[in-house]
C-alpha cells in the first residue's frame, strides 16, 4: 500500500484507542462519581457519614479507569508517532 494508505490505518488505530480511553473516563469514572451523589442525594446524608465501602469502592472505580485511560492514551500517541511525511 501507499503511504497515505498507512498513515489513514495509523490515524484509524489512533483514534480507536483514544475513544476506548474516553469511553474509560465516562463509563469508569464519570458515571459512578454521579451515583454517588445521587445516593448520598437519595439516603439525606452528608458525604463524610457515608458508608466508607461505597467511598472506596467509587475511588476504586475512579482510579482504575483513570489508569486505563492513561495507557490507552499512551497507545494512541505512540500510533501517532509512527506517521510518516
Amino acid at each position: 500500500m501507499g503511504k497515505t494508505a498507512d498513515n489513514e490505518r495509523i490515524k484509524l488505530k489512533a483514534t480507536f484507542f483514544n475513544n476506548i480511553a474516553v469511553g474509560c473516563v465516562v463509563g469508569g469514572a464519570t458515571i459512578p462519581y454521579i451515583a454517588f451523589f445521587q445516593k448520598l442525594q437519595n439516603e439525606h446524608v452528608p458525604i463524610f457519614s457515608a458508608d466508607p465501602q461505597l467511598i472506596w469502592s467509587t475511588v476504586g472505580s475512579i482510579g482504575l479507569a483513570s489508569i486505563l485511560a492513561f495507557f490507552f492514551r499512551l497507545e494512541a500517541n505512540s500510533q501517532l508517532k509512527r506517521l510518516t511525511d
